[in-house]
């Protein structure tokens, strides 16, 4: 394991994202550090420790197989090895300098036995050249060919990161990695998203948690329900998906979804909704409603999930989350909120991911599913 890793999160929650890899790596009365350095917006490069704890290492892929691209941390959503480090002095030469350095610690790529990929993000880089055309100037110049059909978990990735006037690249599995994206950066097409902007949280959603629609979906019977559902963005999401869909706000969906028959909206407050013998295989909200009375609403509707049924649900943070880096205390606060949801959830629901995903603001997103 390489002990040089290069860490992303969100730009405004790095303050966060080093605590929670502190807490995780930091061993009372150990002379071995923990160092953690900001290079670059929600880019940490983080020094692993020479021992680590058995929870330390299960996170870093150190013990036992990984399962595809997990996410196993709440601030931070993705992270590759570094084994070189470059100053960009001539961008010309760019790509020669990764070539030499890379050969010379690995050798010939082409002779693995599934074929790399290349990753490339430019963070406030120096060169003019972009990420995608040092990612084809790579490709080219190390002979391989780009093609991402069947990729693996165990299959290399190399991954190259360049913030201000360095680069910095690593060659490592990208099953390890905790995202099989650059940076972990969920992208969509605008045609996706013509509801709302915030369509990409649960589309990133169902990719990150790796969410299979329940059988019935299939059918044409999975029904879902929406909170806080207008203008429509959740509730285009679960169409695209095949659910059925019960959107519950006063407010208007937009237009193509009104009428839509795989629709049917309640222009009504969530604790007015009546639902019979209703039961969903999958509930959503992504409301911006009192955070403790939507984690309420969630916990109230646990007998109208079908057993083995999810809950994506979104947790509005209560505090200035931009001003983390400068109040201590606001830092403490959202961690608190966030934990004090976990052991709330916990006593009726089983839960199955937790963490701030790419499209995620202010907020992070739970996988709840109810088992028993």
């Amino acid at each position: 394991m390489q002990p040089t890793q290069l860490i992303t999160c969100h730009e405004h929650g790095a303050q966060l994202a080093i605590q929670e890899l502190k807490d995780l790596l930091e061993i009372p009365g150990s002379k071995d550090p923990v160092s953690i350095q900001e290079i670059g917006p929600g880019i940490l490069k983080l020094q692993l420790p020479g021992a680590l704890t058995e929870a330390a290492a299960a996170v870093f892929g150190l013990t036992g197989e990984n399962p595809l691209w997990r996410r196993p941390l709440v601030w931070s959503r993705h992270r590759h090895p570094v084994h070189g480090v470059l100053r960009i002095t001539d961008p010309e030469s760019l790509v020669d300098q990764i070539k030499a350095d890379l050969i010379g610690k690995f050798g010939d790529l082409r002779k693995q036995a599934l074929e790399p990929l290349i990753q490339v993000r430019k963070i406030h880089g120096v060169t003019e050249l972009s990420a995608g055309q040092i990612a084809r100037d790579l490709l080219t110049s190390l002979g391989l060919s780009g093609t991402r059909d069947g990729v693996k978990p165990q299959q290399s990735v190399l991954s190259v990161t360049v913030v201000g006037e360095s680069l910095y690249w690593g060659l490592g599995p990208l099953g390890g990695q905790w995202s099989p994206k650059s940076g972990g950066a969920y992208h969509y097409p605008k045609e996706k998203l013509r509801f709302s902007r915030a369509s990409a949280k649960l589309y990133e959603a169902f990719e990150v948690f790796s969410i299979t629609p329940d059988p019935s979906v299939k059918e044409g019977k999975g029904l879902a329900l929406d909170l806080g559902a207008a203008p429509g963005g959740w509730t285009g999401v679960l169409v695209a998906y095949g659910y059925n869909v019960i959107a519950i706000d006063p407010g208007d969906l937009d237009a193509a979804l009104r009428g839509h028959p795989k629709v049917k909206h309640l222009a009504i407050k969530a604790e007015s909704a009546r639902f019979g013998d209703q039961k969903f295989a999958l509930i959503t909200c992504d409301a911006n409603w009192d955070p403790q009375a939507a984690q309420d609403t969630i916990v109230g509707l646990y007998d109208r999930l079908v057993l083995g049924g999810y809950v994506v649900f979104t947790l509005k943070l209560m505090h200035d989350y931009k001003k983390i880096r400068d109040r201590p205390a606001s830092l403490k606060a959202v961690v608190n909120q966030v934990q004090r949801a976990t052991r709330f959830f916990e006593k009726s629901y089983e839960i199955k991911g937790l963490t701030q995903l790419f499209h995620n603001r202010a907020e992070v997103t739970f996988l709840l599913q109810k088992t028993f």
